[in-house]
């Protein structure tokens, strides 16, 4: 599935998303933030692949939470002390990105919470 991603389109949204913080909510480039980054099940998701996904996302170090709420299953994973640029938030999006799609996720989307101050 993650040959059919379209990658460009994820990271021209990720840095229009940047800018637009940068600009509209003076968001300071290079503040320490910490990255949420969500998840959802695909269409073909089940149990199994539930379950190699978590494990690919243990196995690379990566501290998540897995929720559910109105019958979406979502796995949230947190990036703390990340850069708040578009180079290092699409480099970990994309990383994350990676591994959600080879196990039947698909990236939702992501926020951050305010930057440290």
């Amino acid at each position: 599935m993650s040959d059919a991603w379209d990658w460009d389109a994820q990271r021209a949204d990720t840095e229009g998303t940047v800018a637009w913080l940068m600009t509209e909510k003076g968001v300071p480039e290079g503040a320490s933030i910490t990255l949420d980054i969500q998840t959802v099940a695909g269409p073909d998701a089940g149990p199994l692949a539930k379950a190699v996904y978590v494990a690919a996302l243990e196995r690379a170090g990566l501290s998540f939470d897995v929720t559910n709420e109105d019958d979406i299953e979502t796995i949230q994973i947190t990036v703390e002390g990340l850069s708040f640029d578009a180079e290092a938030i699409w480099t970990v999006e994309r990383a994350v990105s990676e591994i959600a799609l080879a196990s039947g996720w698909q990236p939702e989307g992501w926020g951050f919470w305010e930057p440290d101050a």
